[in-house]
């Protein structure tokens, strides 16, 4: 039992490594364009939207190769590592 619970631990921490960078950086550009839009009275919605976009579409773009590789070999993991874990 203490292997599936390795595996589901190793789960979480990488999910968690995949979207942090994306969610960040939505997070920061929603807070730095937000506080521009505010400071210049601007209640256009889509002046907070479309830089938030852009900023997780750049993430996404940095970061998928490593992503990708990240998960591919988890997965490989996963599997060499099934008959394992039967009982």
């Amino acid at each position: 039992m203490g292997r599936v619970v390795d595996l589901a631990l190793r789960a979480l921490v990488l999910s968690l490594t995949l979207s942090a960078p994306v969610l960040i950086a939505g997070a920061l550009a929603a807070a730095l364009f937000g506080a521009a839009a505010s400071a210049a009275r601007v209640t256009e919605p889509s002046l907070t939207q479309v830089p938030r976009a852009l900023a997780v579409a750049l993430a996404l773009a940095a970061l998928g190769g490593y992503g990708a590789s990240a998960l591919l070999a988890f997965t490989r993991g996963v599997f060499t590592s099934l008959p394992s874990l039967a009982p």
